[in-house]
């Protein structure tokens, strides 16, 4: 009687560091093996998509990032020799622009007021 207690004390009680198999049969021990396999596989698959998925934004990042990031060198690059060339410094570089983009530099600048109440809806 003590026996068939015990071993349904160690299939019960997961942390009690005894066997985990204690209380199963052949059949019963080799599905339960079978069933920690399937779980062991789906969690690595999971591991594997998740990684992968990192992978191509990084990919994705890295591709518009550097494209971006060097046509903005470049351009940065060609306005220092302009200025270089006409004897500007950076500070002096205003004087390079039109009256129509600096007209819409400002305007950009410009905020906007804070609407109130049912200002928010009758607004142009």
């Amino acid at each position: 009687g003590d026996d068939a207690a015990a071993a349904g004390e160690a299939a019960d009680g997961d942390g009690g560091g005894g066997d985990p198999y204690a209380g199963m049969n052949a059949r019963q021990r080799k599905l339960h093996e079978l069933k920690q396999k399937m779980q062991q596989a789906r969690k690595a698959n999971e591991n594997a998509i998740i990684a992968e998925r990192k992978r191509q934004r990084a990919a994705e990042k890295g591709v518009e990032g550097d494209g971006n990031k060097k046509w903005h060198e470049d351009k940065q690059k060609k306005r220092a020799e302009e200025l270089a060339r006409l004897g500007l410094t950076p500070e002096q570089a205003h004087r390079l622009e039109s009256a129509e983009v600096a007209e819409a530099k400002a305007k950009k600048k410009e905020k906007k007021p804070n609407l109130v109440g049912s200002e928010v809806f009758t607004q142009r």
